[in-house]
């Protein structure tokens, strides 16, 4: 807390870039406290866990709000944890390779 308080502090006044990170932890926190996400046109892939269905359909599981394009939702067996087991994670992973190549990334 007293970390974030100090970078709270800091950058408010404009002078975050003056503090001298002493850990690649401390560095870590710093970053992810000033990154501040914005929506682009880049469509999105979402992989979605079977037992996560009923959550997705409304709201994307809140991705819609980064992308002005499309959202691709890619439905897998399972639960969440089940998506980096075999055998599902060999879907996954031949999932995800048709959306490099389709991005032209492969």
């Amino acid at each position: 807390m007293q970390e974030f308080l100090y970078f709270a502090v800091l950058h408010s006044l404009g002078l975050g870039r003056l503090r001298q990170l002493r850990t690649a932890g401390e560095a870590h926190r710093w970053a992810h406290w000033m990154y501040r996400p914005r929506p682009n046109a880049t469509p999105i892939d979402l992989f979605v866990a079977e037992t996560s269905t009923g959550k997705s359909a409304a709201d994307r599981l809140g991705w819609g709000r980064w992308t002005n394009s499309a959202i691709r939702i890619h439905r897998l067996p399972g639960s969440h944890v089940d998506l980096v087991k075999p055998p599902i994670v060999d879907d996954l992973a031949a999932r995800l390779q048709q959306c490099i190549d389709r991005a032209g990334g492969g």
